[in-house]
């Protein structure tokens, strides 16, 4: 059985932030992103689909009866996605060095108190050679 693909998230959000503001430069700006690269993941997404989900009418971007349709079938799947994967994100904020004692006795440790207080949010595990990171 085929597994099918699905649209990008990142065109997803660019179509829901669209959405939420109507303006192509506020929603870029709020996704941190060019307007032109907002309007191609929005095109991308129309040429994934096969239809048309926004239309421009003047200087206004206006969603099409498929772009809410797709929208209302959505619902708050983006945010409950973000919600799921949020958790993950904070082990990012662990570091791991591998070293060899002379050099993280003479220059590193010295130094880790620098580090720390410039970004109190990550972790610095350590551990003696042969133990098991815990």
């Amino acid at each position: 059985m085929r597994v099918p693909i699905l649209p990008p998230i990142k065109a997803l959000q660019a179509l829901s932030a669209l959405a939420k503001v109507g303006s192509l430069t506020r929603a870029a700006g709020d996704l941190g992103v060019t307007r032109s690269a907002l309007s191609h993941r929005i095109a991308d997404l129309e040429a994934q689909l096969g239809v048309s989900l926004v239309e421009k009418t003047g200087r206004n971007i206006i969603l099409t009866d498929d772009g809410e349709a797709l929208l209302a079938a959505m619902g708050d799947a983006i945010a409950r996605i973000q919600g799921a994967v949020q958790p993950f994100r904070g082990r990012r904020t662990q570091i791991r060095l591998s070293t060899v004692a002379t050099f993280a006795s003479q220059w590193l440790i010295p130094r880790l108190p620098v580090l720390q207080s410039r970004y109190p949010a990550s972790r610095l595990p350590s551990q003696q050679p042969g133990e098991l990171l815990t």
